[in-house]
C-alpha cells in the first residue's frame, strides 16, 4: 500500500513539474512575441522644413510611439504626399490617410461657417491666446463638428497667426493711404471684402506667387500673416508692416474614425490625454516663428506701424457692415450665422 502511494505521489509531483515548465515556457515565448504594431499614415501640406511639422507633428507622431510603448506607429506624409492640399478632407474619409492637418477654407464652399474665423475684428488673439482657444473651441464643439465634422475624431484645433498688411514700397498710417492700393490676398471669401471696404483693390495671389507679384509691383501690398516674412522670405521685398492683426483660418488635426475605432481604449486615451500637449506645443511654435518673423523683418529694415486706439476703431467701425453681411449671407444659405455671430458677441464681451 505505501509503495504504491508513493509512486502515485512521484508520478503526481512529476505532472505537476512538467504542468509548471510547460506553462512557463508558454509564457515565456508569449512574452517574447512582438504585439503587432498599428501604423498611422499623417498627412500634411506643409513641406518637412515647415516649423509646424518639424515643432509640433513630428513630436507628436514620435510622444504617440514612446507612449504608447511602440504600439502605435505614426508615419508623417509632408508636402502633400498622400493628396492635394484641397482633397486632403476627403482623402481622410476615404482612408488615404489616417490622420491629418485639414485647413477648411482650403475646400472651398464646404464648410462656410468656418468663415466666421476670417472676419476681421470678430475673434481677437493669436493661436495661442486663451481669448482664442475657448473661442475656437466653442465654435467647434457648438457648430462646426455636429454640422460638418461627424465622421471624424477632431483631435486638436488651430488657428493661424493673424493677417497683417505688409507693403512693398508705401506705408499705410491712416485709412486714406490704402486708398486705390493693389492688396492681394491667397484666399476666401472675406478678405476681398475686407480690402475692398477699407478702399483697396482686391487681387488674389497663391502664396507662393506673393513674393514674385511684390518684387515685380503686380501687387502693392498683401493682407498675411506676419510669419510669411520669414517662411515666405517677404523680408526682402517688403518695406512696411501695418499691425492690424485681422483675422485668420482655423485648422484642425484630425483622425479618421475607423482608424480611432481600432484602437484599444487605453491607446485613445493616451491619445485623448496628448491633446493639451499638443496644444501647448502648437502655442509654442507659432509664438516662437512670429517672434523669429518679427526679428527677421527688423534686421531686414522693415519699419511696422502701429496705428493708434482712435484709428484702429476707425478701420473697425468701415469693416463692422462686412461682418453683419457675412452673418446674413450665411441666413441666406439656411445657416446659423446671426446665431453663431450674436453668441461670439456675447462671449466676447463686445457690444
Amino acid at each position: 500500500m505505501f509503495i504504491l502511494s508513493y509512486r502515485k505521489i512521484i508520478f503526481f509531483i512529476i505532472i505537476v513539474l512538467l504542468f509548471i515548465g510547460i506553462s512557463g515556457y508558454s509564457l515565456i515565448v508569449f512574452a517574447q512575441t512582438p504585439v503587432k504594431q498599428i501604423k498611422l499614415k499623417f498627412a500634411t501640406e506643409f513641406p518637412s522644413i515647415h516649423h509646424v511639422v518639424r515643432n509640433l507633428i513630428n513630436p507628436w507622431a514620435a510622444e504617440v510611439e514612446k507612449r504608447t510603448k511602440g504600439r502605435i506607429k505614426v508615419v508623417v506624409y509632408p508636402d502633400q504626399q498622400l493628396g492635394k492640399f484641397s482633397e486632403m478632407y476627403d482623402d481622410l474619409l476615404k482612408g488615404t490617410s489616417d490622420i491629418a492637418f485639414i485647413v477648411p477654407v482650403g475646400i472651398t464652399g464646404r464648410f462656410p461657417l468656418e468663415s466666421i474665423f476670417h472676419l476681421p475684428t470678430l475673434i481677437p488673439g493669436y493661436v495661442w491666446d486663451p481669448t482664442c482657444i475657448a473661442l475656437r473651441n466653442f465654435v467647434y464643439e457648438n457648430y462646426l463638428i455636429p454640422m460638418y465634422f461627424k465622421d471624424i475624431k477632431i483631435l486638436w484645433t488651430g488657428r493661424f497667426a493673424l493677417n497683417n498688411l505688409l507693403m512693398a514700397k508705401k506705408p499705410v498710417r491712416k485709412l486714406e493711404d490704402l486708398k486705390g492700393k493693389i492688396i492681394g490676398f491667397p484666399s476666401g471669401k472675406t478678405p476681398p471684402l475686407v480690402i475692398k471696404a477699407l478702399g483697396g483693390t482686391a487681387e488674389r495671389i497663391f502664396p507662393p506667387d506673393i513674393y514674385s507679384s511684390l518684387e515685380k509691383n503686380i501687387i502693392d501690398g498683401v493682407l498675411f500673416p506676419i510669419d510669411s516674412l520669414r517662411g515666405f522670405k517677404l523680408a526682402e521685398v517688403v518695406k512696411y508692416v501695418t499691425r492690424l492683426d485681422f483675422g485668420s483660418a482655423s485648422n484642425f488635426t484630425a483622425m479618421r474614425l475607423p482608424a480611432w475605432n481600432s484602437l484599444s481604449p487605453v491607446d485613445q486615451k493616451i491619445i485623448t490625454d496628448l491633446i493639451p500637449w499638443a496644444i501647448e506645443t502648437q502655442s509654442k511654435t507659432y509664438r516662437n516663428d512670429a517672434e523669429l518673423a518679427i526679428e527677421t523683418g527688423k534686421k531686414a529694415g522693415i519699419e511696422f506701424i502701429e496705428l493708434s486706439s482712435e484709428e484702429r476703431e476707425r478701420w473697425a467701425e468701415v469693416l463692422r457692415p462686412v461682418e453683419e453681411q457675412w452673418a446674413k449671407e450665411m441666413d441666406k444659405m439656411g445657416l446659423p450665422g446671426t446665431k453663431l455671430y450674436q453668441d461670439i458677441i456675447q462671449l466676447v464681451g463686445k457690444k
